[in-house]
């Protein structure tokens, strides 16, 4: 019974093999290949994701907990989140896309300056100058973009071409973002009363 099988093993897999090398080389090629590719995606995707997390942090510091929803909430609920009888630090947040011109797309956070601390903006709270809305961009960001403190920025959202002034730059590795006050983000985003 083995012998059979061992029999029909050498006559219908290993002498085809053996006879055509190109074609087993091709077809172990291509599986090595294939696996490669899965391995790659995965390992990109881990580390977008991780690159927005280290984004996040960067500006907010760590969280344990984060409330998410589809579509917008209203701001109201913060308040009612920040009296809780209990010793919690809430931070909103509002996530759009920005286009930066010759660069491509890049998260933009709207985000409180005075609820992440004035670490989280590189040391100094963004003030408005000139009347133009105020900046913090990562460094990675403000290398590709050849921009500095106090130089202004243009930044696409939705429709609307916005000059910005960079009131700081962030170290944030090599994570890309821009962010706002989330007041000025409200004000951009037509997003009144809601984060």
């Amino acid at each position: 019974m083995i012998r059979g099988i061992i029999r029909l093993l050498r006559a219908f897999i290993l002498r085809p093999l053996r006879r055509d090398l190109l074609r087993t080389a091709m077809t172990v090629l291509a599986v090595a290949l294939g696996v490669g590719v899965v391995i790659a995606i995965e390992l990109a995707g881990e580390a977008a994701a991780g690159s927005f997390q280290s984004s996040l942090e960067t500006l907010l510091g760590k969280t344990d907990l984060e409330i998410t929803a589809n579509g917008p909430v209203d701001e109201t609920y913060m308040g009612k989140l920040a009296t809780m009888p209990r010793a919690i630090e809430v931070s909103p947040v509002i996530e759009a896309i920005a286009i930066v011109p010759a660069i491509g797309s890049v998260p933009l956070y709207g985000v409180d300056p005075l609820s992440a601390g004035a670490e989280g903006w590189g040391g100094k709270i963004p003030e408005e100058t000139d009347g133009r809305t105020p900046v913090a961009l990562s460094a990675a960001l403000a290398r590709r973009m050849a921009a500095s403190k106090g130089s202004t920025v243009t930044l696409q959202v939705n429709d609307r071409l916005l000059r910005l002034e960079v009131s700081a730059v962030v170290d944030a590795g090599e994570s890309e973002f821009a962010a706002i006050d989330i007041a000025d983000a409200q004000r951009i985003l037509d997003r009144y009363g809601q984060i």
